[in-house]
């Protein structure tokens, strides 16, 4: 604890610590603060963290949003006659420009933010990636901003309960995207479960748990596309009908909230018996059980006691020039903002569906590295890049190279949104860089994520954009390249590797060194039964191969066992069909066991045919499945070694 009585130790992020208390000592020693935040869900959330901590902390302060922190907006800021200002979900991207005035005597700023800084430096600037975080995955602005909070709390841990306004903030910037929130991110949900103010939960992780009725909760649960159920309003009408349950309330639809425990179980096991059936991919039916997150203070049935359905809702304020209202909400207020945010909400969904149809009708014009649309006045500018990153995937818009959104800002400006993968960014992809590089050259700005950026740029710069956007692109992929190129040559089998904890919460949710909860044995126990049934049982005396479906399968040639073993596991190799990695692009080899566990993963060439040191569970069966350069399925078989004994 620090001399004036204010808690510096035991916060959720202790790498952070240190620099929270400097940042929250600057505060404290301004006579007032001007708060300025980004205009989305993490934006949102940061900004009402950062108000009712200031406001605790007895901090006169006023609060300010703006959609892109470019240098007319601070120069704006700068034009107060504020001498301190609080960026937050913001800032690090601007960092030269805020530096500038900073030197110039304008204002002192205090940053919280997670996205990829500008080369510069100012002494209060509180970013994960400065203490070896990922910002995109592991802290949102709303943690960077929650962790600052913490350090301006006074000794009773007064700010705990904000901890579950930080859990949307970062469920709402997708870092739940692997199955839960992980890394920083967890020290902060533990915070909010000790406060009493957040439940963490296994449970099916589509979409709408608390508002939507079943068969819209069903029926738009596109993540994991299960044939005749998703975006079939009928076909999910018929799958719940057949269910030995009464699923609905005076002739009304029940919601999955309503559902008790035992029912839920029902359904999802009938739902992952349909999946295997229509041969979705086992690690692809694991993608429906992860982990939820519920506020405890916030009514049961309404959007704001899923996190999810929260962040949706900010999303929606915001993009209408209404942060005035989403802040209000985030605040407490459940009469009339709420009210204006749920109207809002459903504009929002109109708008998006419309721009999504109007991306399909109109399609993309695919460059060398990049592919893009303008949209001009068609979708409005705060939307466009949720839109496409909602097309990537449809008939005609490619996955393995990023997709840029333009739309008319002004009659002067235009915005840029950039969106890649996950895949893309292994591979090297940084699209914060990209889009800095790219708007500056034509005299705009930006900046963000690697795997996902905006950027502002002049009217009539278009053309010129997407050409240094494609160099750019090209630039990272083959600096990439080069780090990871083996000197034997350019087709040399990649170096192998465990898997890393991203990639395992990507097809097993993360269980690496652990046994699943008791609750996700229950939701998965279908999928182990099928699976063995599928097999028709293992061989159990002395120990065999046995493969279903590589005979028919374009990827996988054959799977034959190694004679040594390790770690409990049988070593197979794989070998390719000549066509796997070239005209099929499979670029990733993935084992996962009958619990929907990943076992075993690995990347291949392209030209590679030959696959070593595969590791495949005893007595189960396990699903070898191939992804291509994009992370998309491609090809899946079952393999199953028999026996329970290593020689």
């Amino acid at each position: 604890m620090s001399a004036d009585g204010v808690t510096t130790a035991d916060g959720p992020v202790p790498e952070m610590e240190d620099h929270a208390a400097d940042c929250a000592a600057r505060l404290r020693d301004a006579d007032r603060v001007l708060l300025a935040s980004h205009i989305d869900a993490d934006g949102l959330t940061s900004a009402a963290i950062a108000a009712t901590a200031l406001e605790r902390a007895e901090i006169p302060f006023e609060t300010v949003f703006s959609k892109q922190l470019d240098e007319t907006e601070v120069a704006k800021i700068a034009a107060t006659e504020y001498e301190t200002v609080l960026f937050t979900d913001f800032g690090s991207g601007q960092l030269d420009v805020i530096a500038a005035h900073e030197r110039a005597g304008d204002f002192d700023p205090v940053i919280a933010d997670h996205h990829q800084p500008a080369d510069a430096d100012t002494d209060y600037h509180l970013n994960p990636l400065r203490f070896g975080i990922d910002g995109a995955s592991e802290l949102s602005g709303a943690g960077a901003s929650y962790v600052l909070a913490r350090a301006l709390e006074p000794a009773d841990g007064a700010n705990r309960d904000l901890a579950g306004l930080a859990v949307v903030g970062a469920v709402g910037d997708m870092q739940n995207s692997q199955g839960g929130l992980h890394g920083a991110n967890a020290g902060i949900v533990a915070d909010g479960v000790e406060a009493g103010v957040l439940e963490e939960a296994t449970d099916l992780v589509i979409y709408g748990r608390q508002t939507r009725p079943l068969p819209k909760f069903l029926e738009y649960a596109s993540d994991v596309r299960i044939p005749g159920i998703s975006n079939d309003q009928n076909g999910a009408i018929e799958f719940l009908s057949e269910l030995d349950l009464d699923l609905k309330t005076d002739g009304d639809w029940r919601r999955w909230v309503d559902l008790s425990m035992a029912e839920r179980k029902t359904v999802v096991s009938a739902l992952m018996r349909r999946a295997i059936a229509s041969g979705v991919p086992a690690n692809r039916i694991d993608d429906l059980v992860g982990t939820t997150y519920s506020l405890l203070d916030e009514e049961e049935g309404t959007e704001l006691r899923d996190v999810s359905e929260f962040s949706t809702l900010l999303n929606a304020t915001a993009r209408y020039e209404r942060a005035d209202v989403g802040l209000a909400v985030c605040l407490g207020d459940r009469g009339e903002a709420l009210e204006r945010a749920r109207k809002l909400l459903r504009n929002h969904r109109r708008n998006l569906s419309e721009g999504l149809q109007w991306v399909k009708n109109e399609g993309v014009t695919v460059e060398e590295n990049v592919q893009w649309f303008d949209a001009g006045t068609r979708i409005r500018e705060t939307i466009v890049g949720i839109v496409a990153g909602m097309a990537v995937g449809a008939a005609g818009i490619r996955g393995d190279v990023p997709i840029l959104a333009f739309a008319e800002k002004s009659a002067d400006e235009v915005k840029v949104s950039a969106r890649g993968s996950h895949v893309l960014v292994r591979q090297g992809l940084d699209l914060s860089t990209v889009m800095r590089e790219a708007s500056r050259a034509v005299g705009g700005d930006g900046g963000g994520h690697d795997v996902a950026a905006g950027a502002t740029i002049p009217a009539g710069t278009r053309e010129a954009f997407v050409a240094e956007a494609t160099e750019s692109s090209a630039n990272n992929s083959s600096e990439a390249g080069d780090r990871s190129a083996n000197e034997g040559g350019e087709t040399a089998e990649p170096p192998k590797r465990a898997p890393s904890e991203d990639h395992v919460r990507s097809l097993g949710r993360g269980y690496m060194d652990t046994e699943p909860s008791p609750t996700r044995r229950r939701l998965l126990a279908g999928l182990a039964t099928v699976g063995a049934a599928a097999l028709g049982g293992c061989v159990t005396t002395g120990l065999s191969l046995r493969t279903d479906g590589v005979d028919a399968s374009n990827v996988f040639e054959s799977v034959s066992l190694s004679e040594s073993w390790t770690a409990n596991k049988a070593v197979a190799s794989v070998k390719l069909t000549e066509s796997a990695t070239t005209e099929r692009n499979v670029r990733e080899l993935a084992v996962v066991d009958s619990d929907g566990s990943s076992v075993w993963s690995d990347t291949v060439a392209a030209g590679q045919t030959n696959v070593s040191d595969v590791r495949l569970p005893v007595g189960e069966p396990a699903t070898l499945t191939a992804t291509d350069n994009t992370g998309a399925f491609v090809e899946s078989v079952t393999v199953s070694v028999g026996g329970s004994s290593f020689p």
